[in-house]
């Protein structure tokens, strides 16, 4: 079965660990960032180890029984689930930017340079971001049915996908959010990646294309700021695609080194945090996470005030508790792997694509940690049950 290299959790924690070692040996300071930002070895050689167990879990995968992991069987629609997933996010994206819509002027501003993104202009609604990530699982299921079972509307469906793919783009710009257009576009990556040996060879090239793709985006951003600071285009990317996220490591190990272990972070239940009306009063029930913002707000620039994924889980876990959450990881990550390669017709599947998102994203932030990752499960639910 043709798939591309980094499809498979176990190849791309590989893939990271050989490039997170040459950080380790020759990694350097980056001139974007000021002298609040502190850049220390100590949090990429946790993150090493952190991705080594994750490795190993994978591997326990590859020598357990497979037979037993699952059969090919049908259980959910493809087709009503494709169009339940379209219509509710459309729903969500007029409800979210309906005041875009009304004025366009601040579009044309954001795409002109003259604004950076539309979120200190709307007041959006509660829940809609949580409908208008039901696309990325549009996207996933559209194409891993393509790829594996072929039950849909190919034209209606392929339509929708279209219409789909505008409104994405439209959210990337005005709301500064990538992740929305690389949630959406790595299952279609995949799919092409599967159709030939051409193609395959051409999408195991994407890895490699990522600081093209922030290059694109940042232009929007950012590069109006920084464009007297820099001798060209080329060298501002270059530069701040890696401050981002080496000073993400940093600061992540510095806030797990002085917060030391404490089970209730509410980094760990922004899940929670992020549920429509509800996650107000989880937010006072929670622990507050001033503490973390103040950090942050301190001894980090304002743009480069993230951190690493896994320390949040080494404060809420404990660094043992996330070195063994990472064993288990890869091995139930590999084993979502398996059941795509197979075609097993079942809701975890379509997971598929937004595991290898949070594994490329580990780096910078924790997506499964993240209300959009939520939103993402919850939106499986709407997938209905073949009944019979």
């Amino acid at each position: 079965m043709n798939i591309v290299w980094w499809a498979s959790p176990k190849v791309l924690s590989v893939f990271f660990l050989s490039v997170l070692s040459l950080f380790f040996v020759f990694g350097q300071e980056s001139a974007i960032l000021s002298d609040k930002n502190f850049i220390l070895k100590n949090g990429l050689f946790y993150l090493i180890v952190f991705i080594f167990i994750f490795f190993l879990g994978s591997l326990l995968f590859d020598f357990s029984d497979k037979e037993s992991h699952g059969r090919k069987y049908m259980n959910f629609d493809v087709s009503k689930g494709l169009d339940r997933l379209f219509y509710l996010s459309i729903l969500g994206f007029l409800l979210r930017f309906y005041e875009l819509f009304l004025n366009p002027q601040i579009i044309l501003d954001i795409l002109f340079g003259d604004l950076q993104n539309s979120r200190g202009f709307l007041t959006p609604i509660e829940g809609t971001g949580l409908l208008t990530q039901f696309a990325a699982v549009y996207s996933s299921l559209y194409f891993i049915d393509r790829r594996c079972w072929r039950t849909s509307n190919k034209i209606k469906h392929t339509y929708f996908l279209s219409i789909l793919f505008c409104f994405v783009i439209f959210k990337t710009l005005v709301w500064s959010e990538r992740l929305a257009i690389i949630e959406f576009c790595i299952p279609g990556l995949i799919y092409f990646g599967s159709l030939s040996a051409f193609s395959r060879n051409v999408v195991s090239l994407a890895p490699f294309s990522l600081p093209i793709f922030f290059g694109v985006t940042e232009y929007f951003r950012s590069w109006k700021f920084y464009r007297a600071s820099y001798s060209s285009f080329v060298d501002f990317v270059l530069d701040r695609f890696y401050a981002y996220y080496y000073s993400a490591v940093s600061n992540g190990y510095e806030l797990w080194n002085r917060t030391g272990f404490e089970p209730y972070f509410a980094n760990i239940w922004s899940w929670w945090l992020s549920l429509p009306y509800v996650g107000s009063v989880f937010n006072d029930f929670l622990s507050p996470r001033s503490f973390t913002y103040d950090y942050l707000s301190t001894y980090a620039t304002l743009e480069f005030n993230t951190f690493t994924g896994i320390f949040p889980l080494f404060i809420g876990f404990s660094m043992f508790g996330s070195f063994f959450l990472a064993l288990v990881s890869g091995f139930y990550f590999q084993k979502i792997f398996y059941a795509f390669t197979q075609g097993i017709h079942s809701r975890p599947v379509i997971l598929y694509p937004f595991v290898l998102i949070g594994i490329l994203e580990i780096l910078r932030i924790n997506y499964f940690l993240e209300g959009r990752f939520l939103a993402i499960l919850i939106s499986i639910l709407v997938i209905p049950k073949i009944r019979g």
